[in-house]
């Protein structure tokens, strides 16, 4: 099994869509596409390039749902580097996590945390360290790569 890359759009709120089969879902930007091939049969793992929280809210609320998920996992932080303010990240990260209740009241969601370049400018790892420290503390985290 592979990675599903959804296309790369420039109008990723009307281009992009989730068909849910497993009982486990990861949902992220490029990077996940670089996940390797897998054997897990409950496993699914979709690839949203250039996506968000933002989108993340709005692929989970129109979803269709082929199999509940008993876990999510949303990897779409990266993408937040260059957001000016933090609150509307982190606004778009609680939006994200409300679509995915809504949509799948007994599912448990996870967020884990940023990885990011040392080679990043200064301002785009400060941006990503307090959406970090907001994960850590008010989501149910997975811890950062090392």
């Amino acid at each position: 099994r592979r990675v599903t890359r959804h296309i790369t759009t420039t109008r990723k709120m009307k281009d992009w869509s989730l068909s849910v089969r497993k009982k486990f879902l990861i949902l992220g930007d490029s990077n996940l596409s670089r996940f390797p091939p897998f054997n897990e049969q409950n496993l699914q793992v979709d690839s949203f390039p250039g996506g968000n929280f933002r989108h993340a809210g709005a692929i989970l609320s129109t979803a269709t749902c082929i199999t509940p998920p008993e876990r999510i996992i949303l990897d779409f932080g990266i993408n937040h580097r260059s957001q000016k303010t933090h609150s509307t990240s982190v606004k778009q990260l609680q939006a994200a996590l409300r679509a995915a209740k809504l949509r799948f009241p007994n599912t448990r969601e996870m967020i884990p945390t940023i990885s990011y370049s040392p080679a990043l400018p200064q301002l785009e790892r400060f941006r990503l360290q307090g959406l970090n420290r907001f994960i850590v503390e008010q989501c149910d985290s997975i811890p950062q790569l090392n």
